[in-house]
């Protein structure tokens, strides 16, 4: 019998594959033929603009959750568990996230990522993105922890 525990973990990876899948096809759809994965994701601003905001709010509202119950965490002496497997949980939502939104150009709109440059730089310049992407979005993990955590979204969203 699932908990709710599961159930919700379920219904946040499949809104996060619901994410990447509408990302495709709300950037890619209406690009024209010679653009390449990097004009996607750098130049056209829509998935670092809206897209990605939504995921960071995703994560924020799973570190709220979990911190509703965290004096009872804390008395049981697992935060530093529940902390990992947060962490894990990003992690997991941002490797479904890249691996379906590049999963979906692949399959559907072209079979060569790098058109318009230099194979490296490119490559370079995807990496960066999604690193710093995993970045921001582990340290909305500090939210467990702050007492005002919805200031450290604003901050996020601001930028």
């Amino acid at each position: 019998m699932p908990t709710k525990t599961n159930k919700y973990i379920r219904y946040s990876l499949i809104g996060v594959l619901a994410l990447s899948f509408f990302a495709y096809w709300l950037l890619i759809a209406g690009m024209k033929p010679k653009y390449d994965i990097i004009f996607a994701v750098s130049f056209q601003h829509g998935l670092s603009i809206y897209l990605q905001n939504l995921l960071y709010i995703l994560v924020f509202f799973q570190v709220l959750i979990a911190r509703k119950v965290s004096n009872a965490i804390a008395v049981r002496k697992q935060t530093k568990k529940v902390i990992s497997k947060l962490a894990g949980l990003i992690v997991v939502e941002w490797l479904l996230f890249w691996i379906s939104f590049l999963g979906s150009y692949y399959l559907f709109k072209s079979h060569n990522f790098f058109k318009m440059g230099d194979f490296k730089f490119g490559l370079w310049i995807l990496l960066a993105h999604m690193l710093l992407m995993l970045f921001l979005m582990l340290s909305l993990l500090l939210a467990y922890r702050l007492p005002f955590p919805y200031l450290k979204l604003s901050n996020f969203l601001c930028k």
